[in-house]
């Protein structure tokens, strides 16, 4: 049943999940009249929704994943960097889209460098604590040196203040040579 809301906010955050949460924090603290609007009632948002079936499908595929990654022929590392990261990176982008779409980019790349962040500092933390990483020589002779280099390309395009579709275009290139060589590797 739907909810009736009045009342003047400067900031109407649609869609409770974890960037939803984190947008409505920082709008309210930087004192902003903030409202969160989540439709299913409760926080958390797609892990509420495919939390129990996303479980279960890690565990069959940590079951049997191995299998799979030797059939296809690829390493542990390229197969997590590039399929299964790609794979992450499409639910990602149905979520910042509409934003770009809308003329709101800044949202999307807002998003894109946030989610990064919580990637490398977040995941791989926890990842670290509960079983602590061994880098293999493939990641520093080649996927550690393309990140430095990505990383700094992106710095660059956002010193300028606007990231064109020629700098755009850029990156999907970089990213497409970080998939060619991670297979002929």
């Amino acid at each position: 049943m739907p909810t009736e809301l009045f009342g003047e906010y400067d900031v109407v955050v649609v869609g409770g999940g974890v960037s939803g949460c984190a947008a409505a924090i920082a709008s309210a603290r930087a004192g902003a009249n903030t409202i969160l609007i989540e439709r299913f009632g409760i926080l958390g948002g797609i892990m509420n929704v495919s939390g129990p079936p996303g479980w279960a499908y890690s565990h069959l595929w940590n079951n049997h994943g191995e299998t799979i990654i030797a059939g296809i022929g690829l390493s542990d590392t390229v197969f997590g960097m590039t399929i299964l990261a790609f794979l992450v990176s499409v639910e990602e982008l149905a979520r910042e889209l509409p934003a770009a779409l809308k003329g709101r980019p800044e949202i999307s790349f807002g998003n894109v460098a946030g989610s990064i962040m919580a990637f490398f500092l977040f995941n791989a933390g926890i990842i670290a604590l509960i079983n602590p990483i061994t880098v293999n020589s493939e990641v520093l002779g080649f996927y550690l040196p393309l990140c430095f280099g990505t990383v700094i390309a992106v710095s660059l395009f956002m010193m300028t203040k606007n990231i064109s579709r020629l700098a755009g275009g850029t990156l999907v290139v970089l990213y497409l040579i970080f998939v060619i060589v991670g297979y002929i590797r």
